[in-house]
């Protein structure tokens, strides 16, 4: 009776990890390699989610998944002799499957946080 007992709360605690790992899709993250560069995808980001850059807006198409969240984080900048640190946005999307970045220039990097 042991047994079936301990193969059974394996079981449910096998089915609760399964469960909460189909709920996190991932995250995908994309970077630019100098300031006005353009966004390129890091360890297969483009297979998450899909952009489409201009010069001020970056365009998202969830592609597997539901975005819960994006950062987006800009360049720093200099005035004079002071270093300001770079422009950081949290969103929390309405439609976590197609959005509009509107950062009003290219920014550093978009980290995307993916939900099944």
């Amino acid at each position: 009776m042991q047994h079936v007992t301990e193969r059974r709360n394996l079981g449910l605690a096998l089915a609760a990890l399964a469960l909460m790992a189909a709920s996190i899709t991932g995250t995908a993250v994309f970077e630019a390699s100098s300031p006005g560069a353009n966004l390129a995808p890091l360890n297969g980001a483009d297979e998450l989610v899909e952009i489409l850059q201009t010069n001020q807006r970056v365009l998202w198409t969830a592609l597997n998944g539901s975005v819960s969240s994006l950062v987006v984080k800009g360049w720093p900048v200099e005035i004079g002799d002071a270093e300001l640190g770079g422009g950081l946005v949290i969103e929390r999307p309405e439609d976590g499957s197609v959005g509009v970045i509107d950062f009003g220039g290219k920014p550093m990097s978009v980290r995307f946080e993916l939900v099944d």
